[in-house]
């Protein structure tokens, strides 16, 4: 009888050799050894790294959904704060649109020997700056103004009297114009007045003059200091002449 295949096998030389279903019993016992050798820490870790990318890569979705959604939030906040500001804005320049008008009222209808109360801040500053303010268009302009208002405010309550030291000096420094100068001013096309060595361009006010404009043109090209305070007090020069001020009459040929 020729001899079995399994009789042929060198056991001493074979390594590493992957046994047959049919193949020697030595080899199945070493395959047997080798898948039933226990797994290592490492291996396990690596398994749990596995497992664990595994499933983050099947987060990622969902942050990415979360991410959006916080961006969307966040986007929607700044959307109400920019509503908030724009509406407080708006109520601001209405409370400021209802002090000028009126204001503006009692300007109209001066009674001579008033007191002057408040000085140059309440009477000039202030109203000024709350003229530009409603004549300006630019949302952030307005907004610049309404905090330049502020801070207005906040140095003369820090400093009583600062400001109207201020502009009294800047307007003692504005531009001399001689008495022959503001002569050539009296028509309706240019009307300059003098009223206690100011000189005013009251083109602008003709229209709008309580007393008519005839009455004011009558005043025009000279000094009308006499006939203003006939009618008028030294309240409403500081509150409605002074925006009109463009200089002063020079000491030599003051009329």
């Amino acid at each position: 009888l020729m001899p079995q295949q399994d009789e042929l096998w060198d056991f001493g030389t074979v390594r590493h050799v992957h046994a047959r279903a049919g193949g020697p019993a030595t080899l199945r016992r070493q395959q047997q050894q080798q898948q039933q050798r226990p797994t290592s820490a490492h291996s396990e870790y690596d398994d749990y790294s596995s497992a664990a990318s595994s499933a983050g890569g099947a987060r990622d979705p969902e942050e990415r959904a979360r991410e959006a959604l916080d961006r969307e939030r966040e986007r929607l906040q700044a959307l109400r704060l920019h509503e908030q500001r724009q509406a407080q804005e708006a109520r601001q320049t209405q409370q400021y649109a209802r002090g000028q008008n009126g204001s503006a009222a009692q300007a109209g209808q001066p009674q001579a020997g008033a007191e002057d109360e408040g000085g140059i801040m309440e009477s000039v500053v202030l109203p000024v700056l709350d003229s530009i303010h409603d004549r300006v268009t630019n949302p952030t302009a307005r907004q610049s103004i309404l905090r330049f208002r502020a801070a207005i405010e906040q140095i003369e309550r820090e400093v009583p009297g600062l400001i109207n030291v201020f502009i009294s000096e800047v307007v003692d420094s504005v531009e001399v114009i001689t008495a022959e100068e503001v002569a050539k001013h009296n028509t309706a096309e240019s009307a300059w007045v003098i009223i206690e060595g100011g000189v005013y361009d009251v083109t602008d006010f003709l229209e709008d003059h309580p007393g008519g404009k005839k009455v004011l043109l009558k005043g025009c090209g000279q000094d009308s200091t006499e006939k203003f305070h006939s009618f008028h007090s030294r309240k409403v020069l500081d509150k409605t002449a002074k925006p009109y001020l463009i200089g002063k009459v020079g000491e030599a040929s003051k009329l």
